[in-house]
């Protein structure tokens, strides 16, 4: 009961609004205020629906995240990934990232400190094409004179059903202390952010089994002059393996 009411919470929100604005229409004797009260039930309503809708369909969006692996983090062992990305016989960016295994990004801070800054989101926060130094993480982290602990987990092509996850993990506890506190949650949100998580355009399930992100096979991404990413072709295999067992789980 208590994961149906934390599913569609938003849904008996917006039912309540719209019932108080549309209780006040009939019991309000003034005429402005009324109309008031009827357009913003109206409002309301119309909220409710869709978000009624979008509870529906996609109830199956939060569950299907497939990053098993963003959860499970045996050391906090730093690795360096090198991303170089042409186009045209153009260099766009030639860069070294620094990160955990679970795939949170490394950034220069103080990991004894008492207070936790968490930042999340995508790419934009993630800092996709740019070195360590260069991350929205890192600048907090250098005009407070890296006395505070960042941690940085945003991931490439996801958003906020990811987010959510992580929080309802114990993750963030394995990268601070046991008596540090989480001061801030900074989160960023673009407008594609809705699309990833109900899928609005077509087909982008690679958001979540990152089978399209690794579509492309290390050949391939030489004659491009991109850099092989080592983990492309076991990726694939797992994803396929998820595909599989989705599908008996279907029939």
């Amino acid at each position: 009961m208590i994961d149906f009411i934390n599913s569609y919470i938003f849904v008996f929100v917006f039912f309540i609004i719209f019932l108080t604005f549309l209780f006040l229409s009939f019991i309000i004797k003034n005429k402005i205020s009324k109309k008031i009260s009827i357009l913003l039930s109206s409002f309301f309503l119309s909220i409710f629906l869709v978000e009624l809708v979008l509870s529906i369909v996609n109830d199956k969006i939060y569950k299907y995240d497939y990053s098993e692996n963003i959860f499970q983090l045996e050391d906090n062992g730093v690795i360096e990934q090198t991303h170089k990305e042409v186009k045209d016989n153009q260099v766009i960016f030639d860069v070294k990232y620094k990160k955990y295994k679970n795939g949170f990004r490394y950034t220069k801070c103080n990991k004894e400190s008492l207070n936790t800054y968490v930042f999340m989101g995508c790419s934009f926060m993630f800092g996709w094409g740019l070195n360590d130094d260069e991350t929205l993480p890192y600048y907090f982290s250098q005009i407070t004179n890296f006395k505070n602990n960042i941690i940085n987990c945003a991931y490439i092509g996801r958003s906020s059903n990811t987010a959510l996850n992580i929080l309802n993990s114990n993750i963030l506890d394995k990268f601070k202390t046991e008596k540090s506190d989480i001061k801030v949650f900074v989160y960023n949100i673009m407008f594609y952010s809705a699309m990833r998580n109900f899928q609005f355009i077509g087909n982008i399930d690679w958001i979540y089994t990152q089978e399209e992100y690794w579509r492309k096979d290390n050949r391939q991404c030489r004659a491009e002059g991109q850099e092989p990413h080592p983990g492309r072709g076991k990726q694939i295999r797992n994803d396929k393996e998820r595909k599989t067992t989705r599908s008996k789980g279907r029939s």
